[in-house]
């Protein structure tokens, strides 16, 4: 599966987002635990198609690489670094 990448430029920075996977993962509540279906509902129109799949309702997983004239920076977003009994608040 081929890597896509999209990139913002803004002055001297860019932030490229780099996809780790075009095929869809999860269901949101796995890496989220307090997301209920109604959330997802309600926040769909702007997570469709970059971060939710419409066809299933799963994770599109990806990456941030900010590149600064000082610095390089891997953003990952916090979701995808979740340890195993470990959680989060959702955006509600």
């Amino acid at each position: 599966m081929e890597t896509r990448v999209t990139q913002w430029k803004f002055g001297e920075n860019t932030i490229d987002r780099v996809v780790e996977s075009e095929m869809p993962r999860c269901v949101p509540s796995v890496l989220l635990p307090d997301v209920t279906p109604e959330i997802v509902e309600r926040h769909r129109h702007w997570l469709e198609p970059y971060m939710l799949d419409p066809n299933t309702g799963q994770l599109i997983l990806y990456t941030f690489v900010i590149r600064t004239p000082r610095s390089t920076i891997l953003a990952i977003p916090a979701a995808a670094t979740i340890s195993p009994g470990r959680r989060i608040s959702a955006i509600t």
